[in-house]
């Protein structure tokens, strides 16, 4: 399993930052499925006053996902990730639910519960969040 992302972000006070994420996994079995996870984060400026613009970010994780369904048109899966920020010397902790209902072919309703510990500021913070989305494709 393989996934990536890249963000480049450009502040109107003249920062500019970029996210970086690389995710490398194996499907143990049907529904198992685990790997390890380098996020980096880097800013021109590190600006502690206003937003979080941290320089030379990275974090190491182990992820795991379980299927709890998967069918064709219903997905169900439960998982979270540990891991270690030397910046910060902070563990990096997630559990999340997430759930795929396709009512049609072409309607995909995608919602996500995620719990969590990260650090910013060299300091611990906790979070929740929850996400609900609907999307309908032509094709």
């Amino acid at each position: 399993l393989f996934a990536s992302s890249f963000d480049y972000i450009t502040v109107s006070d003249g920062n500019a930052g970029n996210n970086f994420q690389l995710s490398l996994g194996y499907q143990f079995t049907e529904p198992f499925s685990a790997g390890y996870e380098y996020f980096y984060q880097n800013f021109r400026y590190q600006d502690l006053g206003v937003y979080y613009s941290p320089q030379n970010f990275d974090s190491h994780s182990l992820w795991g996902d379980f299927y709890l369904e998967n069918k064709e048109f219903q997905k169900v899966s439960i998982g979270g990730k540990i891991g270690y920020a030397p910046q910060t010397t902070q563990l990096v902790l997630e559990g999340h639910l997430r759930g795929r209902y396709k009512p049609t072919t072409n309607l995909s309703v995608d919602g996500e519960i995620s719990l969590g510990q990260s650090s910013q500021f060299y300091s611990t913070y906790r979070y929740f969040s929850l996400s609900l989305s609907a999307y309908w494709t032509f094709w």
